[in-house]
């Protein structure tokens, strides 16, 4: 009867840390996936102000092409 109870024992731990195993799997990927979604909105950021300075360097030019036709 106790050696019953110690395999079911034994059983019941291996299923708790396998269950904890999954666990902690499961916060890694959450956490991965918050960090992948921060590093695309970070590179949206990005690619939004390279585009507002290529826009104003060109207007720029533009502007300073007008003066030099003036002059």
């Amino acid at each position: 009867m106790i050696r019953q109870y110690e395999v079911e024992l034994k059983k019941l731990r291996n299923e708790l840390e396998e269950k904890n195993r999954l666990i902690h799997t499961n916060e890694l990927v959450i956490q991965l996936e918050e960090e992948r979604k921060r590093a695309e909105e970070d590179k949206q950021a990005a690619l939004y102000a390279f585009e507002q300075a290529s826009k104003q360097y060109l207007q720029e030019r533009e502007e300073k092409k007008r003066l030099e036709v003036i002059i």
